[in-house]
């Protein structure tokens, strides 16, 4: 974790000394890949160290705090970091956040674990490698079933992941010419729509069904049909905005449900 933290820290800091005006897009790009890199690594990670630093009821008291913690983040940030940048523009939060990172790093450092000494010896590939293989094999031979599922859920994804991912932001800041609080704001809107769908699962747990999922990805598809009739409107920037809104918080819902 603490490796992890440095990397990303030192390249924020080598995108803060590194950013002009001629390169931001492309910086920024590989900035994000690089943090989602890293992050890969590290959300896992620190999940593996809960079991190591609580035993009995309270690893899932843990678990639950750092998936709570990840929820709050996801709700306040988006928001938070929209105002911030509006008022005072990128190259500050860039410093903020190598300082956060560094800061991150060096708290970690007094983190004691005990150290398990491996059952075996065997080059990192060669892990890699073997568990790889027996995920595959179980997927494919002991729960076929769990494998269409993952499938199915990444079909969804690929779709509405880039909606929200690329589609949004494109149309809140340059086809309606909207400023960053508006962008965050909805992040945050969505952020609430996500847990709401997964409450929504447990009071509608015996009404769905395996047989019916198929209604769900028809049900995106119907969320999306405002969102569309409205940017071809001749109403206001805010208003298709709303619309724009309103309807893919409907389309996130479904997903958590789904």
């Amino acid at each position: 974790m603490v490796i992890l933290d440095i990397l990303s820290g030192i390249s924020v800091l080598a995108a803060f000394l590194l950013f002009t005006d001629e390169n931001s897009i492309p910086l920024i790009g590989a900035l994000l890949v690089i943090l989602s890199v890293l992050g890969a690594f590290e959300s896992p990670t620190v999940q593996a160290c809960v079991p190591q630093m609580q035993t009995g009821d309270n690893i899932l008291k843990g678990n639950a705090v750092v998936n709570q913690i990840a929820a709050v983040a996801s709700l306040v940030t988006p928001f938070a970091g929209s105002i911030v940048y509006t008022a005072f523009g990128i190259k500050p939060i860039f410093a903020a956040t190598v300082i956060c990172f560094f800061l991150t790093a060096l708290f970690e450092c007094f983190i004691q674990l005990e150290y398990h000494k491996p059952t075996k010896k065997q080059a990192i590939g060669q892990m890699i490698k073997e568990d790889f293989a027996d995920s595959m094999h179980f997927l494919r031979k002991e729960q076929p079933g769990v494998l269409k599922m993952l499938l199915l859920a990444a079909l969804v994804s690929f779709f509405a992941i880039g909606t929200f991912m690329v589609g949004f932001p494109y149309l809140v800041r340059t086809v309606l010419g909207l400023s960053a609080k508006y962008y965050g704001v909805a992040e945050s809107a969505i952020g609430v729509a996500a847990i709401l769908g997964s409450l929504m699962v447990g009071f509608l747990a015996k009404k769905l069904q395996v047989s019916k999922l198929h209604w769900f990805v028809i049900a995106l598809g119907i969320c999306l049909l405002p969102a569309g009739a409205a940017l071809m409107m001749p109403a206001s920037a805010f208003f298709k905005y709303l619309v724009l809104l309103l309807a893919l918080c409907a389309v996130q819902i479904v997903c958590m449900i789904f």
